[in-house]
């Protein structure tokens, strides 16, 4: 039987940062790319983060301080952290491994990993920018986390103290220098920590925009297309959607939370589940705040946007189907009355979105064992957009077989 010809050097299945990031660098090398996606580009997961370049962001969640501050924050409706009752038996095992991967030992090792991607994260996003002319998006001038209860201080200092240890900078700051960076003197703070190493992007949808379109002016094909399965042939790979097969000789899966059922048509079972984050964006709002503003109790960043004013926080292990939790706007717009009251909150849009999480907190970058033409990249929690250009140049190696600039162990699928 004579067998279909292959389409498409390398199939990349999904269109969100990570994905867009990777077609465009796939593309630039020459190779024949399409970037697939159920939607169009940036609409899912990368829509609504908190356009944080969060490159101080070296230790993982897992650890035995995240497992001590839980059941306070399970008992709390207001808490960042949700778990709806209704859900719990099906995160129960996501939450067995998270608990294993909190051992010193394991917090110890993530830790290690993630500086290795963070460390070039900057760089490399910078580099992706200048190719795709977005600069002008992009901010390098940090951002700050406000303290507001004098308890807190000691936690702080301590924080400050072992990110230094680990190359990340960032300094204490007293009330008066941090109102100097505020533009005002509110809300009542006992200090903050100035992180001079972070940046953000003024429109996180912008930005996956631009990098699919920069991808399809180096020659990839965009492709409005949901892929529900994968099946291996003798020449490559026929990926299976409702809008009809798709062949190539390499595959990308970086599909975010929808990762887990497409890997899985492959023999792949992944501990993937979905941190449902939520933000309100103050369309055409205004704030003092020259740069990023997080607070260290509440858990929330405030960033200004192009469009706006965007304040993102707030944790919840619902899955994908689950009905949203208002609560947690009522959260996030009480908290900005707070923090930033100057905001003009006439226009408010609210969001709720999907992050695919891992218990170890780390994502999945590599190709499959034994098989150098199935590539994933998927898993990257809250730093998509952050690790966004050191996953497409990893991504890039792999496909035109060059030396990574890490090494991924770490981050392999058969870790699970």
């Amino acid at each position: 039987m004579k067998q279909p010809s292959i389409e498409y050097d390398i199939a990349v299945v999904g269109a969100g940062v990570v994905g867009a990031a990777c077609a465009f660098r796939l593309a630039q090398g020459g190779r024949s790319v399409a970037l697939l996606d159920r939607d169009e580009p940036g609409r899912a997961c990368s829509f609504g983060n908190a356009g944080h370049l969060g490159t101080d962001h070296i230790f993982p969640l897992p650890s035995l301080s995240a497992l001590m501050a839980t059941p306070g924050y399970l008992l709390s409706k207001d808490a960042p952290l949700k778990i709806p009752a209704r859900y719990a038996l099906q995160i129960a095992p996501w939450l067995a491994r998270f608990v294993w991967a909190s051992r010193p030992s394991a917090f110890q090792r993530g830790t290690e990993a993630l500086k290795s991607l963070l460390g070039r994260s900057m760089d490399d996003f910078l580099n992706l920018a200048r190719d795709a002319d977005i600069v002008d998006l992009c901010r390098t001038d940090g951002h700050l986390m406000l303290v507001e209860r004098a308890g807190s201080i000691r936690e702080v200092k301590k924080l400050i103290a072992d990110s230094t240890a680990h190359g990340v900078p960032v300094t204490w700051l007293e009330p008066d220098a941090a109102y100097e960076l505020i533009g005002r003197r509110s809300p009542d703070i006992v200090g903050a920590a100035h992180f001079t190493g972070t940046g953000h992007v003024k429109s996180p949808f912008g930005i996956v925009q631009a990098f699919a379109n920069a991808a399809v002016a180096a020659g990839a094909d965009l492709q409005r297309s949901e892929i529900v399965s994968i099946e291996r042939t003798s020449r490559g790979y026929t990926l299976k959607s409702h809008q009809g097969d798709i062949r190539a000789k390499s595959v990308l899966i970086t599909a975010g939370v929808w990762s887990k059922s497409i890997v899985a048509s492959l023999g792949f079972n992944v501990p993937l589940d979905t941190e449902r984050g939520y933000h309100l964006m103050a369309e055409g709002g205004e704030t003092s705040f020259r740069i990023p503003v997080s607070s260290f109790e509440r858990k929330v960043i405030i960033t200004p946007m192009v469009q706006g004013v965007r304040i993102t926080g707030a944790i919840e292990f619902g899955g994908t189907k689950l009905p949203e939790d208002t609560n947690r706007y009522q959260i996030l717009e009480r908290t900005l009355d707070h923090l930033a009251p100057e905001v003009d909150r006439t226009r408010m849009s609210q969001w709720m979105g999907f992050r695919p999480s891992l218990p170890d907190l780390l994502p999945v970058i590599g190709c499959a064992p034994g098989e150098p033409n199935l590539l994933f990249a998927f898993g990257h929690q809250h730093l998509g957009l952050t690790l966004s250009g050191v996953t497409a140049e990893i991504v890039r190696c792999l496909a035109y077989n060059e030396a990574t600039p890490i090494d991924l162990a770490p981050f392999r699928i058969e870790r699970f």
